[in-house]
């Protein structure tokens, strides 16, 4: 399995520690608490046999709507690892930023995210984002419900996609979570969907 190298959480550039952003001055306990997290989520970039089962997924959600399948990016992923590492759960609103200093292009990114206690194996993720479907009003381009991740899973812009998932400390859950260790899904999309005012798919597509 491959491994994301140690991070120094006292390297300004290095940004992947939450816990270690957070603290200023930095101390020999936060040090201490910030290797603990950085150690379990040591694995955030997929194997070949979880991302070869995420990609197929999404294609497979894709393929029933009629939209082109998508292509692993591995700058995308290095993004989804660095939210997924700080095992907080909430949005990267500097992924683009974080995107274009790795090299990639400089579109707009989308984001899906998914906290799961007991930890799952990613793909379970995904397939949970896809049955949202059941909530998308495709004609009227209308939620009943919550679909947004499904509607970047089949955005039809959409081309790339890199995931990643750290599997988190129990101090660090989100709420409703419990204390056990939790898995952190985060998977980034290039160009972004979800976009205000646009579909997801041409109204001819709709199912």
């Amino acid at each position: 399995m491959r491994r994301t190298p140690p991070t120094d959480c006292r390297a300004p550039a290095a940004g992947r520690c939450g816990l270690c952003a957070l603290a200023t001055p930095l101390t020999v306990a936060t040090l201490a608490l910030c290797f603990a997290a950085q150690v379990l989520a040591a694995d955030a970039m997929l194997s070949g046999r979880d991302r070869r089962a995420v990609l197929a997924a999404h294609d497979r959600a894709r393929e029933a709507v009629g939209v082109p399948g998508l292509v692993w990016d591995e700058r995308l992923a290095r993004v989804a690892a660095g939210l997924a590492e700080s095992c907080r759960f909430r949005h990267d609103e500097r992924r683009d930023a974080r995107h274009r200093a790795l090299g990639g292009d400089d579109v707009p990114l989308g984001e899906n995210l998914s906290a799961a206690s007991p930890p799952s194996a990613p793909v379970e993720a995904i397939h949970a984002w896809i049955a949202e479907r059941r909530d998308w009003d495709c004609a009227r381009n209308r939620c009943r419900g919550t679909c947004g991740h499904y509607t970047q899973v089949v955005w039809s812009a959409t081309r790339r996609v890199g995931c990643a998932q750290a599997v988190c400390p129990g101090r660090s859950a989100r709420r409703g979570l419990g204390d056990g260790r939790w898995s952190f899904l985060v998977c980034s999309y290039a160009p972004g969907g979800n976009v205000v005012g646009e579909r997801p798919l041409p109204r001819e597509r709709c199912p």
